[in-house]
């Protein structure tokens, strides 16, 4: 009897333990696979600002917008937000970046 009570016990632990690893494993995956994406827009950031803060200093005025500035980007200029009067870009889906 006590065996039969420690193998039901053993089963529900592995199999409330599975459903929470499952869970994690796909959040995990969900995070790793948004990696480059978030790389590529973060490289994209830092040439666009360098660009603006250059094209400010040479001739005392922001772009009025980035098509201007005739860079090769990684995403499409359509997902920047560009605030001409600060100079100042963010990425609609990374704006904390």
């Amino acid at each position: 009897m006590k065996k039969i009570f420690f193998a039901v016990l053993i089963l529900l632990i592995l199999s409330a333990g599975c459903s929470d690893t499952k869970k994690e494993t796909v959040e995990t995956a969900k995070t790793i696979l948004s990696l480059p994406d978030k790389a590529a827009v973060t490289a994209d950031l830092v040439q666009i600002r360098n660009s603006v803060n250059f094209f400010y200093a040479q001739k005392g005025f922001f772009p009025e917008d980035l098509g201007v500035l005739n860079l090769n980007l990684n995403n499409p200029e359509s997902d920047f937000i560009y605030d001409q009067s600060k100079g100042s870009v963010k990425h609609k889906d990374y704006p904390q970046i």
